[in-house]
């Protein structure tokens, strides 16, 4: 597993000298957006954790059971068959076990991802838990934003922020696990701004190209002639499986479109459309561009979650975006 780990050099020392000096705390919460990495670094700690070697070695029994799936002391908390978010149930059902000593090793991992889908009752039920831990236990959680977090349980962990990965990871990354081109590459690396998943996720999406294309006519459309129709095609309700896709798409036009407008035409990401991009840029009020890019984004993080898609999409997106 250590082979895949790519970056993020910074978390794997402090568990490594963690674990060498025996100085490991009871909860770690990795912060960071969809797509860089959160659950395969957890997984990569936890292996470190029950590692012979304390170092994932990947060839020691602890090694090959935890990247099996199956090692004992690594214990996963879902949300339960049929619900998207963690409830209480599931978490007492981890604190019912969580007293009972490691099998194999010398801790116990329990790991958490996707934090914010655990309810408030559900994160209390964890606080108890933090506020006087069993010696052996070990908490990995991940989280897209702290703001995710009750205060309580952020107070008793301890925050680690996924960094951006470099071109140079993200271009390895690519390179090892797709056939793009050097110049497809380029524009991956560009257009995920450092985040590994979004790179690799262009990458397998057969549809990315006519979702881009289709973002671009979009935003033209609004622009040029005012007029909304295309965005609200490409954002239906039938299209919701590539919508994250798709809002990114519309974001990094908005945002090209910004940076042309305050002189900044060498960071564009979108260079093959970018004289029509510039045109653009001479329609727009720089106020309005802001709005909708935080509306974007705002959009994408109802969606997270689970909020309504009619109301997410039209509610927010559509009537800022109309604006411009």
């Amino acid at each position: 597993m250590s082979n895949d780990i790519i970056g993020q050099e910074n978390i794997k020392k402090l568990f490594l000298n963690s674990l060498k000096n025996d100085t490991l705390g009871h909860c770690y919460a990795l912060e960071g957006e969809s797509g860089m990495g959160k659950s395969l670094m957890t997984d990569y700690i936890a292996q470190m954790v029950v590692c012979e070697n304390h170092c994932a070695c990947g060839s020691c029994k602890s090694c090959v059971m935890a990247q099996a799936g199956s090692h004992p002391d690594i214990e996963h908390i879902v949300p339960e068959d049929g619900k998207k978010n963690i409830g209480v149930e599931a978490v007492r059902s981890m604190i019912a076990d969580i007293y009972v000593r490691p099998y194999m090793s010398k801790r116990k991992v329990i790991i958490i991802n996707n934090f914010e889908l655990a309810m408030p009752q559900a994160q209390n039920a964890i606080l108890k838990v933090l506020e006087e831990p069993p010696e052996y236990v070990l908490f990995l959680l991940t989280v897209s934003s702290e703001k995710d977090m009750l205060d309580t349980v952020k107070s008793r962990s301890v925050m680690l922020k996924m960094q951006p990965y470099t071109k140079a990871e993200i271009g390895r990354a690519l390179s090892e696990k797709t056939s793009l081109s050097k110049d497809e590459i380029a524009f991956s690396c560009a257009y995920a701004a450092g985040n590994i998943g979004k790179a690799l996720k262009i990458a397998s999406n057969e549809e990315f190209t006519d979702i881009r294309n289709k973002s671009f006519s979009a935003v033209m459309a609004l622009i040029d002639e005012h007029r909304i129709l295309p965005l609200i095609n490409l954002t239906k309700k039938e299209n919701s499986k590539n919508i994250s896709s798709i809002l990114e798409c519309l974001l990094s036009f908005l945002r090209d479109i910004m940076l042309i407008r305050i002189g900044m035409e060498d960071s564009v990401i979108n260079r093959d459309f970018a004289e029509k991009l510039s045109q653009a840029a001479q329609k727009t009020e720089p106020e309005k561009l802001v709005r909708a890019m935080q509306d974007l984004l705002e959009t994408e993080n109802y969606l997270r979650r689970n909020i309504n898609y009619n109301l997410a999409v039209s509610g927010v997106l559509l009537g800022s975006l109309e604006e411009l």
